[in-house]
């Protein structure tokens, strides 16, 4: 190799080092950056959970809205106000997953979300709409008076949320109660292999032949008793009125509720008014009760069903001196009327709740306290 040709490949190699030195500084200065911005948005979230964490510390000590200035200001402080031009101010959840860094919406209807990305159908009803699409014209009719019986959620071992047929009949489930009228062209057969099994709904439907049926008045209240049709609470703790919505009817004010048991005088089972609302108003509805088993058979102008009922065992309300866990009660009074109320307890190792009672005058005799979880009852399957 000659002189000149070493000096070229020295003068490359030069070159090369130089070109490798900026990448490798151009490189380090990302990296650099890239650290950083990881150290800000990790010091942004811890900063974020810190003022969760005070906020329901607060919330603890102070009350909600206390707790609520640790959000407001944080929100205002980063510029992260809600949009005030969002269709979903009035639903948290909604908003949530439309402004979320993943949002979903509803192929049906066009709302936000939580169902999975392949197939993000947001509610049942959703479902059942775009499932009647599906139907041949003249089976649409036929198949909506089944919908009110679906169920409204669903998991994927078992799918409830559109009826099927079965033979000449068609069924609509909710694994609480059924219903049966003539098949309805379009509806998936049912089978053996399916859950519920062809053959497990047989064996269910099997005794509706058989049984004797009498015509009984069967209603749900007019009225939520709690709340007496308001559908709200006026309650008040240490001088603070607090407005609540009835646990009992969620708001609504009406006796239709899961959590509203109704006992027909001609029948000796008990029912949730929820299920007795879709019954009640069948045409020429009769009705055939096996008590042992509570079991409500059914049968109407046009089909029959079975309806699940209570079991009284589950229903037995608690009744302590105070209640050992956040509860609704009813809370007896000196002169025998009772209130409705809520326990609630700050912290679970204490030992005293703090007491949610309607606004009166009337001394509460504390050594009655009938109280309810949540769920009133316990349904068969």
């Amino acid at each position: 190799m000659s002189l000149c040709e070493l000096q070229t490949v020295l003068n490359q190699a030069a070159d090369a080092s130089t070109c490798a030195h900026k990448a490798l500084a151009s490189a380090t200065d990302q990296l650099k950056a890239s650290h950083d911005l990881l150290t800000a948005e990790r010091n942004i979230a811890l900063d974020n959970l810190a003022v969760m964490q005070a906020a329901l510390l607060e919330n603890r000590l102070n009350g909600a809205t206390a707790a609520m200035k640790w959000i407001t200001e944080r929100l205002t402080m980063s510029g992260g106000r809600p949009d005030p031009d969002s269709p979903w101010l009035n639903d948290p959840l909604k908003y949530r997953i439309a402004h979320g860094s993943k949002p979903r919406f509803c192929p049906v209807c066009g709302s936000p979300s939580q169902g999975p990305v392949s197939d993000p159908v947001c509610s049942a009803d959703c479902h059942r709409t775009r499932f009647l699409e599906t139907l041949p014209e003249a089976s649409r009719d036929a198949a909506k008076p089944l919908f009110p019986f679906c169920a409204s959620d669903w998991t994927e071992e078992r799918d409830l949320r559109l009826p099927f047929n079965m033979g000449e009949y068609a069924y609509a489930t909710d694994g609480r109660l059924l219903i049966r009228r003539p098949a309805v062209e379009g509806l998936t057969e049912l089978q053996d292999e399916h859950i519920p099994s062809a053959q497990k709904v047989r064996d269910l439907v099997s005794p509706l032949a058989s049984r004797r049926y009498q015509k009984t008045e069967i209603r749900v209240p007019e009225q939520c008793p709690d709340c007496l049709g308001r559908g709200f609470h006026e309650l008040i703790t240490d001088h603070v009125a607090y407005h609540l919505d009835c646990h009992t009817c969620k708001g609504s004010g009406t006796g239709i509720s899961d959590l509203l048991p109704v006992s027909p005088p001609a029948l000796k089972g008990i029912y949730a008014a929820s299920y007795v609302a879709l019954i009640q108003d069948l045409p020429d509805l009769e009705v055939s009760e096996d008590p042992e088993n509570h079991t409500l058979y059914f049968r109407f102008s046009g089909g029959a069903g079975i309806l699940m009922g209570l079991e009284p065992e589950k229903m037995t309300p608690l009744v302590k001196e105070p209640p050992e866990t956040d509860c609704y009660c009813h809370l007896q009074m000196k002169d025998g009327s009772t209130r409705y109320a809520a326990a609630i307890y700050l912290e679970p190792e204490h030992s005293q709740p703090i007491w949610r009672e309607c606004l009166t005058d009337q001394e509460i005799v504390r050594q009655s306290i009938e109280a309810w979880r949540p769920l009133i009852g316990v349904y068969r399957k």
